[in-house]
């Protein structure tokens, strides 16, 4: 997967979140300094890795032995993440492959002992990319499975029909792919986002365009 950035008046590809050494705007083809590239994706990367802990922060600063007070999806030993986005239907790569890649790192964080000794476990919802489907999937996962946070957003017409609800109950969500600026602005409290807004798509883009 590639994109593109906007740094200066320089405009770099990231391709599988390595920023690129050269410049690839036409008007610079010379390479630039590797401290600025690296300050650069180091900055973007933990912007990324930021978002999400804050999902799990509430799970990390449990104590390691019992809190006094319980905590949906948060028991003894595990901690529940609910996944949600298409799992069918035409849409199906932005749910299903991407909750392949976020299970990758949970059984990771599984394998170094999880969060305080909890497991992570994960169970998934499909909403089909589909604002009908999409309230019925999110309320399965809040009040059948339980589950501690969601990391979704597959699709941004689903992710808006399933914010006020998100709001109401205050259950953490993780937008991983949906970029619709309404899911996120105005802020509300549980919703944060890995994903760039479509207005700054929308302004890199542009500015791009007109480096060339």
């Amino acid at each position: 997967m590639s994109s593109i950035v906007i740094v200066g008046k320089k405009v770099y590809k990231i391709v599988d979140n390595t920023i690129d050494r050269k410049v690839v705007s036409r008007r610079s083809r010379r390479r630039v300094r590797t401290d600025t590239i690296t300050q650069e994706g180091l900055r973007m990367k933990s912007r990324l890795f930021s978002a999400f802990a804050a999902a799990i922060v509430t799970a990390l600063a449990l104590p390691q032995a019992g809190a006094q007070t319980p905590v949906t999806g948060v028991t003894s030993d595990t901690i529940v993440i609910g996944q949600l986005g298409p799992l069918t239907g035409p849409n199906f790569t932005f749910g299903a492959l991407v909750m392949d890649g976020s299970d990758m790192v949970f059984n990771q964080v599984n394998e170094r002992g999880g969060i305080h000794g909890r497991r992570i476990r994960t169970v998934r919802e499909d909403d089909q990319c589909s604002p009908q489907q999409a309230l019925s999937a999110v309320k399965k996962l809040v009040a059948d499975h339980r589950v501690f946070a969601i990391n979704g957003g597959g699709c941004s017409n689903a992710a808006l029909a399933q914010r006020p609800y998100i709001e109401e109950t205050g259950v953490p969500f993780m937008v991983f792919s949906a970029t619709n600026d309404r899911i996120t602005v105005p802020v509300v409290r549980p919703i944060f986002r890995v994903v760039m807004r479509a207005s700054e798509e929308g302004a890199i883009q542009a500015r791009f365009v007109d480096s060339m």
